[in-house]
């Protein structure tokens, strides 16, 4: 697992996103509040859609999902795209004593 950053956006509306990336995740996730953030910017998030499926952390816990959204960020000067799940996931680890960051794992993406 490893942190970095990521852009989503254009130039005028550029956002710098910390991630942490764990390449062996079976999903990707966004907190709720990040998306709130960047939802407007159309052409890098896609609008939310239903969720299909309920997640639980390592722990058990709940990850509150609310829907699924598309999204393409910028790593290196390479455009990435990914389905993630957005969830208000405050305070909830979804891996074994690793706290979630506000933009959660990326996954297999990379």
């Amino acid at each position: 697992m490893c942190r970095l950053t990521v852009e989503v956006g254009n130039q005028s509306e550029l956002r710098r996103l910390d991630v942490c990336v764990d390449s062996g995740a079976t999903f990707s996730m966004l907190s709720q509040r990040t998306y709130e953030l960047i939802k407007h910017q159309t052409r890098w998030v896609s609008k939310l859609a239903p969720a299909d499926r309920c997640l639980h952390g390592a722990s058990g816990a709940n990850l509150n999902i609310i829907g699924t959204v598309g999204i393409a960020f910028r790593l290196d000067g390479l455009v990435y795209i990914s389905r993630m799940y957005v969830g208000n996931v405050v305070g909830v680890d979804a891996k074994s004593g690793v706290t979630i960051p506000d933009f959660k794992k990326l996954g297999k993406a990379l």
